[in-house]
C-alpha cells in the first residue's frame, strides 16, 4: 500500500513520510464506496507489515510502534463505528483498528543488506480465508499488488453454500427458454448471497497504468444439470460465468483525504525500551 502510493502519486520524491495513510480513513473510505446500492458499515481494518525488531534496529523499531499506536489513538472514531454495529447487528465491542505484525528477518552481514519480510502475505492470505470461511465479514477488502495472494481470492470466491448448481426448476420450463435463464439467474442471486465476497483496492495514478490484484472475470463453470422439481427429469444446463471482482480504485484526492504524513522518527519510547 505505501510503495503503491509513492509510485503512483510521488515518484522521484525523497520524503519517506509521502504514501502513508491513517489506515482507519482508508477502511471508512473504501467502506462508503461499492457497487450502485450497496450500502456497507466497516467492521475492522487489518494492516499486515513487517516489524522492525528492537535489538537489531531500534530507531526503526520506535517509529513504526509509535505509528501504530497513533492508528488505533482515535478512540472516538471507533467507538463511533462500534455504537454503529452494535446498534444494527448485536456484535460486541471490539477494536476497530488491528494490527498484524511479524518481525523482519535479518542477514547475518544487516545493515550492509536490508532487513527483509517474512511471512506477512502468508498471514494476511490465512486470516482472509479463515474469515470467509467462519463468516467473520460479508465482504472483504485486500489492498495489496502481492500476486501471491491470489489463491487466498480464489477460494473466498469459490466458498459458499451453493445453491445454484445443480438446482431444481418448474416442470414445462424449456431448457432453451429465456424463463429458464431468468430462473437460474435469480437462484445465482440467492447463491451469491450466502457467501462472503472478496473485493481488491488500488491506487490509480494519474496516467491510468496503475497494478490492481483483481482476479480476471470467471470463466464459465463446468456444465452441469438441473432437475424438474416433480417429475424429476435432468437436463444439461449451463451456468453463467462468475461475475468480474470489484476493484475501489482510489485517485490523488482519495489519498490526500487519508493521508498521515506525521514524522515518527521521534516521541515516546516504546514501554519495552522505557
Amino acid at each position: 500500500m505505501y510503495h503503491g502510493a509513492r509510485r503512483a502519486f510521488f515518484a522521484g520524491q525523497a520524503s519517506k513520510r509521502l504514501g502513508h495513510v491513517n489506515a482507519l480513513a482508508l477502511g471508512r473510505l473504501i467502506a462508503s464506496r461499492g457497487p450502485q446500492g450497496s450500502h456497507r458499515v466497516l467492521q475492522q481494518v487489518r494492516t499486515y507489515r513487517g516489524m522492525p525488531v528492537a535489538a537489531m534496529d531500534p530507531k526503526g523499531h520506535a517509529a513504526a510502534w509509535r505509528q501504530q499506536e497513533a492508528q488505533i489513538a482515535d478512540k472516538n472514531a471507533q467507538h463511533e463505528l462500534q455504537k454503529v454495529i452494535c446498534d444494527e447487528y448485536g456484535y460486541v465491542p471490539y477494536d476497530v483498528v488491528q494490527h498484524c505484525d511479524r518481525p523482519l528477518r535479518y542477514p547475518s552481514d544487516y545493515p550492509r543488506q536490508k532487513a527483509q519480510e517474512k511471512g506477512v502475505d502468508v498471514q494476511l492470505a490465512v486470516d482472509f480465508v479463515s474469515g470467509a470461511f467462519a463468516g467473520r465479514f460479508d465482504v472483504g477488502v485486500i489492498m495489496s499488488t502481492d500476486t501471491d495472494l491470489y489463491p487466498a481470492l480464489e477460494a473466498v470466491r469459490r466458498h459458499g453454500i451453493d445453491l445454484a448448481w445443480p438446482f431444481a426448476f418448474p416442470p414445462g420450463m424449456n431448457v432453451h427458454d429465456d424463463a429458464m435463464d431468468d430462473y437460474f439467474k435469480a437462484a445465482e442471486l440467492v447463491d451469491s448471497a450466502t457467501r462472503p465476497a472478496c473485493e481488491v483496492a488500488a491506487w490509480r495514478s494519474a496516467d491510468g497504468h496503475s497494478p490492481c490484484l483483481r482476479l480476471p472475470r470467471g470463466g464459465r463453470r463446468p456444465a452441469t444439470v438441473a432437475i424438474e422439481r416433480e417429475t424429476g427429469k435432468v437436463v444439461p444446463f449451463q451456468p453463467p460465468p462468475e461475475p468480474k471482482m470489484w476493484c475501489h480504485w482510489l485517485d490523488r484526492k482519495d489519498y490526500d483525504a487519508v493521508a498521515d504524513l506525521t514524522d515518527y522518527s521521534e516521541g515516546e519510547p516504546p514501554p519495552s525500551s522505557r
